[in-house]
């Protein structure tokens, strides 16, 4: 059973322009993806695919003129989308952790480290005495190799590296023991000696945690040593998804073999490889949206593509996938 299943999850930006004309955006078109409990999920694309924008969507966290036009989130059995706010909070910090970019700056400055993770204990289990949500919070910074984890409860964000921040961070996410973790290209910022740190943590934790996590990245590097499965993105919809190996042993997506072409290794094979402005959202193209960069389109892209399926777990949106 799945642990989270996303379902033609629509997001639309909504908005008058300076004409004051409204205009729609479609910034999310159909995306949908599953993770099964322990599995890792890479969600990668370009800037712009709408990587991010799922994971707050999913999360309930959009702010005008943002808005969730369909689709479902089904999440322990739950559809996260048509959760009453007060259910959705409830489960954010405690059944769902995030861990989101920029550590430095999503860190309270007013408060102390182990003030921070106190109150987030506390927030969702009341009966749990400060006494015992510190000795929790200590043994969390231990978990996610901070040294010296007592002295740093006493810690002000601004005493802390890039890297130690992150690591609180995860901390935070994980300190309520949730059944899946989020994290929003938690590397951003970090040397790369961090980054892999940073990361074979996250994979551990949730290795011996059972934990579903996605990881959101744009690093294909990351995807394919870090994730169990991967989700391609182009222009609010998932491309290609399937097994990590498989997915890059034998792309079926141009745009999937553009990535891939793309990435520092591959530069001398000469691959196709895409070029082009990303989709006007306010304008998308009718049938395939990824026809007028892809070197295959063909008429029957003025159509849309359907989702093909290349074995039980790898499937591409694509017209001529299964030639691929």
């Amino acid at each position: 059973m799945n642990l989270l299943e996303v379902r033609d999850l629509q997001t639309h930006f909504i908005a008058y322009d300076l004409d004051n004309r409204l205009r729609t955006a479609r910034a999310l078109n159909g995306v949908s993806f599953s993770l099964a409990p322990g599995r890792i999920l890479g969600l990668v694309g370009e800037t712009g695919a709408g990587k991010s924008l799922t994971a707050l969507s999913i999360l309930g966290l959009l702010k005008p003129p943002a808005r969730v036009m369909g689709g479902q989130a089904i999440f322990e059995g739950r559809d996260l989308l048509a959760l009453p706010p007060e259910e959705l909070n409830a489960l954010r910090g405690a059944r769902i952790g995030l861990v989101v970019q920029s550590p430095k700056t999503s860190l309270d400055p007013l408060a102390r480290i182990g003030q921070q993770l106190v109150r987030l204990q506390r927030a969702h289990r009341p009966d749990l005495s400060a006494a015992q949500a510190e000795t929790r919070a200590a043994e969390m910074l231990a978990a996610v190799g901070i040294p010296d984890p007592k002295r740093r409860l006493r810690a002000w964000p601004h005493e802390l590296s890039g890297g130690m921040a992150q690591r609180v961070l995860i901390a935070m996410a994980l300190v309520n023991e949730p059944s899946l973790l989020i994290a929003d290209e938690p590397t951003t910022g970090l040397d790369v000696t961090v980054q892999a740190q940073i990361l074979d943590l996250l994979r551990n934790l949730a290795r011996e945690r059972g934990i579903g996590a996605v990881i959101i990245t744009h690093d294909l590097g990351v995807v394919a040593h870090y994730c169990d499965e991967a989700a391609v993105m182009f222009a609010g919809q998932v491309v290609e998804h399937g097994p990590v190996g498989p997915l890059f042993a034998r792309p079926a997506h141009p745009y999937t073999r553009a990535l891939i072409a793309a990435t520092p290794e591959r530069l001398q094979l000469r691959a196709p490889r895409s070029s082009g402005a990303p989709p006007n959202l306010y304008a998308l193209p009718e049938g395939c949206l990824y026809r007028d960069r892809c070197p295959i389109a063909a008429e029957a892209c003025t159509r849309p593509p359907p989702d093909v399926a290349l074995d039980a777990d790898h499937a591409a949106r694509c017209h001529f996938a299964e030639a691929a």
